[in-house]
Formats: structure tokens, C-alpha cells, sequence
């Protein structure tokens, strides 16, 4: 019995290994260029090695651990997204990639065609048949080219700047080298429209002493501007040195005096002197912030289009 039993077990494991095997060949094969969205991780720039890293998104999926190069570890004490591995549905048309984050269930569409109706309502089906199983707050699809269908998406671009020279800047300084009463003025920056992160970080680490990495400043009459930080430099899962994205930005009155500029360069040339070759950021197209990026020189890599279902 102890035999039939082992037998059974090992029949089950290479059943499932075939199964995978499938899921990250279709997987991969969805995947057009070397910028794209992948879940719990997000962003990522993989010009080689890509079934890797799927790979080790599939073996991570049941475990309360991250991966070394998932960005998220920064901010959370465990993974806050975990793939359903059992629920993916695979097939040479597209890969459906069910995933749980925080009591939503999120749903990764990627295909080499756009998505259209009929494919959507199968979809739509499919995350009704989830919510069964899990009774989820709220279900949202992502899709990675312009869908076929006529429904309002939020969309995201994908920027990438790859670093190949240093334009030396010494009109910033460090947070951390700044006198206590400059520091203070740090929290002034949460309080403007669209840079609640720095509230975050004032809130949850600076306020209480928290050790973070580097971040640059701006300053003017012994008070904090603007912001760039935390400088993260981490290795990819291609083992590429690359910039995590960090918070930026300039309060109100200084903008369009070119601080976002000075900030800006002093930030790429830290990354760059310290072995960094590249950094992802995302922003909503026409924005702002997007308008800037581009100035900047960084290539609108890729789009990510989501909508609630």
C-alpha cells in the first residue's frame, strides 16, 4: 500500500510539473519586448532570462516569503499579492493569471492579441467562478495592449531609463545630512496633492528615526522644497543592478524652476555611480509627472490598462 501510495504521489508531482511547464511556455511566449507588468512584482525590464523569473514567481506563490528582488519587501513585513498557481488558466491563445492581494482577487491577462469582447466575457466568467470559491471585495483585469473593448480603463505607462553617463549636480542635498529643524520641514511635502508617499515616509520612518537609504533634497531658506528617495539599489532577477522607483517630487511654489530637474539628475547620477544600469517608473499617460519623464529622455516602454469587473 506504502508503494501504490508513493506511486500515486510521484504521478501527482510529474503531473504538475507538466502542467507548469505548459503554463510558463504559453506564459512567456505572451510576453512581446523586454519591459513589461508582472504580478507581485510589477514592472520588471528582462531583455533575457525571463522564464526564470516566472519560474520563481510559480515556486514562491505558496510561501510567506519574497523573492530577493521583489520590490515590496521594502514597505511590507509578508508578500501582500500571492498567485492562485492551481487557478491559472493556460492555453496558446492567452494566459489568465488569477491572483489575491489584500481580499481582491486581480486577474493578469496576457496574450499576443488584444483583448476583445469575447474573450472578455469568458474572462468576466472565469472571475465569477472565483469570487464563488473566494468572495473576493472587489475583482479588477489588467491587460497589456489596448483592449478591443469599449469600457473605461485606467491606463499607466511604463517608463525606462537606462543609465549610461553622470551629469555631476551638487545643488542637492542628503536628508540625512540636513540640521533638525530643516528635517521637520520634510512633513510639508505630504501635505501637497498627489505626493501623499511623502507623508508616508515622514509618518511611518523619518518622524520616529527609522533608518532609510539615501534621499536627496532641495532647500531654500532652511526648508525642504522637494524630494527624491528613498535611492534603493538593488539586483534584479537577472541579477542586473538596477534603481528601485522612489518618491519624487517638488511643492507647488517651486515648480517649473527646474528643481525637478537638479533633483532628478542628482538622483540618476547616485544610482549610476552606484552600479545601477537602470530604473522603472510608472505614470498615468498626459500627466504631469508623465509630460516630465519624457522630457527627461526615458522611453515609454509599456502600457498597463486595468478596469474593475
Amino acid at each position: 500500500m506504502q508503494v501504490d501510495n508513493l506511486g500515486l504521489l510521484q504521478l501527482q508531482a510529474l503531473f504538475f510539473m507538466t502542467q507548469t511547464q505548459k503554463i510558463l511556455s504559453n506564459w512567456s511566449s505572451a510576453i512581446a519586448g523586454p519591459v513589461f507588468y508582472l504580478p507581485v512584482l510589477g514592472p520588471v525590464f528582462l531583455p533575457e532570462g525571463k522564464e526564470k523569473v516566472l519560474q520563481d514567481l510559480i515556486d514562491n506563490a505558496n510561501k510567506d516569503s519574497f523573492l530577493p528582488y521583489d520590490k515590496n519587501k521594502r514597505w511590507y513585513a509578508g508578500p501582500p499579492e500571492r498567485i492562485l498557481v492551481e487557478e491559472i488558466y493556460s492555453s496558446e491563445e492567452y494566459v489568465l493569471v488569477p491572483v489575491i492581494n489584500q481580499g481582491k482577487l486581480k486577474i493578469f491577462y496576457y496574450s499576443e492579441n488584444s483583448l476583445n469582447q469575447v474573450v472578455c466575457d469568458k474572462i468576466i466568467k472565469f472571475s465569477q467562478e472565483l469570487n464563488e470559491k473566494g468572495d473576493y471585495k472587489k475583482v479588477q483585469l489588467f491587460v497589456f495592449d489596448k483592449p478591443e473593448v469599449e469600457k473605461e480603463w485606467d491606463c499607466h505607462n511604463i517608463y525606462i531609463q537606462k543609465f549610461k553617463n553622470s551629469n555631476h549636480s551638487d545643488l542637492t542635498r542628503s536628508y540625512q545630512e540636513l540640521s533638525p529643524e530643516i528635517q521637520k520641514t520634510f512633513q510639508l511635502l505630504g501635505g501637497e496633492e498627489a505626493m501623499e508617499g511623502f507623508g508616508f515616509l515622514w509618518k511611518e520612518y523619518l518622524e520616529k528615526g527609522k533608518l532609510l537609504s539615501k534621499i536627496l533634497c532641495s532647500v531654500e531658506n532652511n526648508t525642504i522644497t522637494g524630494a527624491i528617495g528613498p535611492l534603493d539599489v538593488w539586483q534584479d532577477g537577472n541579477n542586473r543592478k538596477f534603481l528601485l522607483p522612489p518618491y519624487f517630487g517638488v511643492r507647488s511654489p517651486w515648480r517649473g524652476k527646474g528643481v525637478s530637474v537638479q533633483l532628478w539628475q542628482s538622483a540618476m547620477n547616485y544610482a549610476l555611480e552606484n552600479g545601477a544600469e537602470y530604473t522603472l517608473v510608472q505614470n498615468k499617460p498626459s500627466s504631469r509627472a508623465a509630460e516630465f519623464y519624457e522630457g527627461q529622455g526615458l522611453e515609454n516602454a509599456e502600457q498597463v490598462y486595468s478596469i474593475e469587473l
